[in-house]
Formats: structure tokens, sequence, C-alpha cells
């Protein structure tokens, strides 16, 4: 049993992997660079927050506001543009 728990807890930490390049590509943004600060396990109470989001093998990175409602969804895609301007 000593063992078994052993080995899980082995492959749990070799399974986990902390890819920080699929961030990296959307810092070339102008819109994320300026307030751009990396996540470090902070409460985020009643700020706005970009998240990484994939759709459909692609990646955008999304406007969160968990205490207003935003206008209109923005998500931007990997060329910086954002997709639901129009």
């Amino acid at each position: 049993m000593k063992h078994l728990i052993l080995l899980f807890s082995m492959l749990s930490m070799l399974s986990c992997s902390n890819d920080d390049n699929s961030t990296d590509l959307f810092l070339n943004c102008d819109e994320i660079i300026e307030n751009y600060k990396s996540y470090d396990g902070q409460e985020i109470d009643c700020q706005l927050h970009y998240v990484l989001t994939e759709y459909d093998g692609q990646q955008f990175i999304e406007l969160i506001a968990h205490c207003a409602d935003l206008t209109r969804p923005y998500v931007i895609n990997e060329d910086c543009q954002d997709i639901c301007e129009t």
C-alpha cells in the first residue's frame, strides 16, 4: 500500500505540466501587454482579467468580469484581433 501511494504521487507529479508557452503568444498584443500581470494565486475579487480559452483547436483569451456585466464579449485571437468587435 505504501508503494502504491508513492507510485500515484510520482505519476501525478509527472502528469502535471506548467505550459506557459501558450500564453506567451498573446503578450505581443498591445491591449494585453500594457496591464499584464501574471496570476500568482491572489484573489481576483471584482477586477477584470483575461482567461485562456480554446475553441475548435484555436486559442483565444477572453475578458472576464465577475462583478460587472460587460456590454459585449471581448475575445482576442492569436492575431490580437477582437473577434467579437463587429
